[in-house]
């Protein structure tokens, strides 16, 4: 697999699970919600572990090879994921500490494992 496609095959995942209206990975999720109580819906997102990781993943394409086709092709056909890594460049600047969800559930790890 060439490294465009697999890029590409990343970007598309992402893309597909933030969709169009969240901020976050998991802003607004209603059985999350049900399983992690620590999330309130009307605040501001609970941070999780695909947050972090997605977005050093994108912003690192974004800083490091802004010229590439890669960062071009996620810029023309992904603007969520260029919305969620600049939402999350303001939301981690002034970032407390206290706002990352946790949900432990064997269950729930292996629904999230499995929808990627």
């Amino acid at each position: 697999m060439h490294c465009f496609d697999a890029a590409r095959e990343i970007h598309e995942k992402l893309s597909e699970l933030l969709g169009d209206e969240k901020r976050t990975f998991f802003d607004q999720p209603e059985e999350e919600v049900k399983e992690a109580p620590q999330i309130d819906p009307r605040g501001p997102p609970a941070l999780t572990s695909l947050d972090i990781v997605a977005w050093a993943f994108l912003k690192e394409e974004l800083v490091n090879t802004k010229e590439s086709t890669v960062v071009k092709h996620l810029k023309e056909r992904y603007p969520n994921l260029v919305r969620f890594t600049n939402f999350m460049d303001a939301y981690l600047k002034d970032y407390s500490g206290d706002k990352l969800a946790w949900n432990t559930s064997e269950e729930f790890s292996l629904k999230l494992v499995n929808s990627l």
